[in-house]
């Protein structure tokens, strides 16, 4: 299971860079005195109207002032002319994490751990943002259990993440769909109830019992990962996103463990 999920982060990247190093075919039908709005690989926009343009050139007018851009340092040309810059984006998630991922993190149990996420971004560039996710793991069924002569009680577990990251994307107004790269740093604390465990002894036919107190423990927590925003109107999209959550570094900066949440919900962008 680990391997497809790095396997389907990969594929983030490689999509990613695809769309960010590819010239955009849109100049080809660009019209002399219509206006463009372009933008360039160092994230400067350009809004004008179309003067003329050769092989490796486009000349563009704007505030009377005449601009040469290279085709080379274009990201992408749109008709559009109102400004794509985003200002804040929020992040509703669901969050699913397949049962062979976490081991230890959500306590000894057998099942899925769903959970629900919040993020909110603030976009300091046209192409990134920075900001701070909440993630909660409710707790879990009791893990309660009889096996022969002994009797297990409490131990139920929840968790919760405090995450500072970023997004460095595809982000624009104009386009359907954006695509980004994620990466943050913070706390994964997991808390586990008190449990007892009773066992009966058949040959001094006794019972013997022994408690464990409650206990939080909160590790350092590094995130990296992709997701994908396609969004129905401008402002509000369907979020899709898979993350690598290593956590517990040692002596050697080598994480103890680690959890791949899959997310699922929806976006909304506020305009600058």
């Amino acid at each position: 299971m680990s391997i497809l999920i790095m396997r389907t982060i990969m594929l983030f990247f490689i999509i990613f860079f695809i769309q960010q190093f590819s010239y955009s075919q849109k100049n080809d039908s660009l019209v002399i005195g219509k206006k463009y709005r372009i933008i360039l690989f160092d994230e400067k926009e350009i809004i004008g109207t179309h003067v003329s343009e050769d092989e490796n050139t486009i000349s563009m007018k704007a505030d009377n002032i005449l601009m040469t851009i290279e085709k080379n340092n274009i990201f992408s040309i749109s008709k559009d002319i109102s400004s794509s810059k985003y200002k804040f984006l929020i992040n509703l998630f669901g969050e699913f994490v397949p049962k062979s991922q976490y081991g230890y993190s959500f306590g000894y149990t057998s099942r899925p751990v769903l959970g629900i996420d919040l993020r909110a971004s603030y976009f300091y560039s046209e192409k990134k943002n920075v900001g701070i996710e909440f993630a909660y793991f409710p707790f879990s069924k009791s893990n309660s259990q009889s096996s022969g002569t002994t009797v297990f009680t409490g131990g139920e577990t929840n968790s919760f993440d405090i995450i500072l990251n970023g997004q460095f994307g595809t982000f624009d107004k104009s386009e359907i769909v954006d695509i980004y790269l994620n990466l943050g740093a913070g706390i994964h604390s997991v808390h586990r109830n008190s449990s007892a465990t009773t066992y009966y002894d058949p040959y001094l036919l006794k019972y013997y019992s022994y408690s464990t107190p409650s206990e939080t423990n909160t590790y350092p927590v590094l995130q990296l990962g992709a997701g994908i925003i396609i969004k129905p109107v401008k402002n509000i999209g369907i979020n899709l996103e898979i993350d690598l959550n290593a956590y517990g570094f040692g002596i050697f900066i080598f994480p103890a463990a680690a959890y791949v949440p899959i997310k699922a919900g929806v976006s909304y962008y506020f305009m600058k």
